[in-house]
């Protein structure tokens, strides 16, 4: 019998997770948030406040760089594993070698910069949060 392969099928729907986990780390990076502090705001409350109420709104700023650590962090891991279950289950299903190296490296190219640009954002909330 010479029925239809399934595996293309197989790798579109091996794909999903991927395209899934790219569009969340496009949509983090796309939301970064710069680390300047609004000065303004801060003067008006260290002028009118007492000391104690500029060192809360240090404090509440410093928080908010480290929620968005956290998610950076899920972010990142999730990629990270996503990606590797992608990569083994290619490596175990795929035999012809040259089309392992398309599903490896040249369909994962996007990905992996996008990745790369998400490490970034994420070094940067830690510089701004130790700051």
């Amino acid at each position: 019998m010479c029925l239809p392969s399934f595996y293309p099928s197989f790798l579109f729907l091996l794909r999903i997770p991927v395209d899934l986990v790219h569009e969340w780390i496009k949509l983090r990076i796309a939301s970064k948030v710069d680390g300047e502090a609004d000065l303004l705001t801060m003067k008006t409350v260290f002028c009118y406040d007492n000391i104690e109420r500029f060192q809360l709104y240090l404090w509440e700023y410093s928080d908010n760089y480290l929620q968005l650590i956290e998610d950076a962090h899920e972010c990142l891991q999730a990629a990270v594993d996503v990606k590797q279950c992608y990569q083994t289950v290619v490596q175990s299903t795929t035999k012809d070698e040259a089309f392992l190296e398309t599903l490896l490296f040249h369909n994962l190219s996007d990905f992996e910069d996008d990745l790369c640009r998400m490490f970034q954002v994420a070094k940067f909330y830690l510089n701004t949060c130790s700051e």
